[in-house]
């Protein structure tokens, strides 16, 4: 029984600007059969390593340690996006094109 692994770069948190965690790897293992603890209402599982997130600082550590286990794996790169060039001075612009709504 071979396990499937999801490879991935979390995405930065969209309430904090801060941009700490998202520059390591990730591995996580595929959700096996999971079903409704009738007592309490949780999610139970009888897969012990379902729970499991390992860090890793680069992509190709990641892959490497997947491999030297056996697992398949899923690998996602992230969508890098270009910051915009944003200015203060253009909150207080004369011209109304330009100047953004606090509205």
């Amino acid at each position: 029984v071979t396990r499937t692994v999801r490879i991935y770069k979390p995405a930065k948190n969209a309430m904090q600007s801060g941009t700490a965690g998202i520059k390591r790897w990730k591995i996580e293992f595929d959700n096996q059969q999971r079903w409704e603890n009738n007592l309490m209402g949780w999610a139970s599982s009888a897969d012990p390593v379902s729970n499991i997130l390992l860090d890793f600082a680069n992509k190709e550590d990641a892959v490497a340690f997947a491999e030297r286990h056996g697992w398949e794996y899923v690998l996602e790169d992230p969508k890098e996006r270009l910051p915009k060039a944003k200015s203060y001075a253009l909150n207080f612009a004369w011209n109304k094109r330009t100047r953004k709504s606090t509205k």
